[in-house]
């Protein structure tokens, strides 16, 4: 993978988590899913990475929820469709995925743009 690919894909994985993290922790406090706070529903996760112009393919976003699901790293909990059909049916943001989004700890593999003020 090109260094520019590279980077590319720690974007993704940053844009995915902080989509996540945002979901989660609302507006005022409030999360904007109540019943289900730290969970995002895979529709509503892709229409916020378009968004963003940020949609990956589907291999591609199954790449990055591999990486932040996987063992040592756990920054989400992901549950996976077993139907044949593949994808998966919400992402869901774990304490340690709140405590990378907030800087208290890091990864290499992921980057968080600058965000404006």
């Amino acid at each position: 993978m090109s260094r520019l690919g590279n980077q590319r894909i720690k974007i993704l994985r940053g844009e995915v988590l902080y989509a996540l993290y945002l979901f989660a922790t609302g507006l005022d406090d409030k999360p904007l899913y109540p019943d289900a706070p730290w969970r995002l529903p895979e529709r509503s996760l892709k229409l916020t990475l378009e968004g963003l112009h940020m949609l990956p393919g589907d291999e591609e976003l199954e790449s990055v929820l591999r990486y932040l699901s996987a063992p040592g790293k756990e920054y989400i909990n992901v549950a996976w469709r077993n139907d044949g059909r593949g994808g998966f049916e919400y992402a869901e943001i774990t304490a340690r995925g709140m405590d990378l989004c907030n800087g208290d700890i890091s990864d290499p593999g992921v980057a968080f743009p600058r965000r404006r003020a």
